[in-house]
């Protein structure tokens, strides 16, 4: 009669004792990465960043180099166009003819405010 629950706590032993084992075993392994492969892990992953970093840089000056001349190029141009407009006297001429606009349209408004008329619109009517 005792047989059946001798039979249950061997059952029941061995049971536990593989719970018991595998949660060990994980926490093991866990410990195990969590504190020793993580520096490991960590300096690989450093030496991957450096290497990568370096091939970036590179190739970003290899394209600057070869993209420079094209660039300088362009802002010499650019700034031969813009030396060549204001040489010309067309800009001069337009901030010349902007100023003189702007300095009619105060002294416009100024003596209209001083004999009572109301400011023109952009169509030279008054506003009532």
């Amino acid at each position: 009669m005792e047989t059946p629950s001798i039979l249950s706590a061997i059952i029941l032993t061995a049971i536990l004792s593989s719970i018991l084992s595998g949660v060990m075993t994980s926490v093991a392994l866990y410990l195990y990465f969590k504190y020793l492969e993580r520096t490991k892990l960590n300096a690989a992953l450093d030496e991957y960043i450096e290497i990568v970093k370096q091939r970036l840089k590179e190739g970003f000056e290899e394209s600057g180099r070869e993209l420079l001349p094209e660039f300088k190029e362009e802002v010499r141009k650019g700034f031969k166009e813009g030396m060549a407009d204001v040489l010309r006297g067309e800009l001069i001429d337009q901030t010349a003819r902007s100023i003189a606009r702007s300095g009619v349209d105060i002294v416009e408004s100024g003596f209209n405010l001083l004999k009572g008329a109301w400011p023109k619109n952009e169509d030279n009517q008054p506003n009532p």
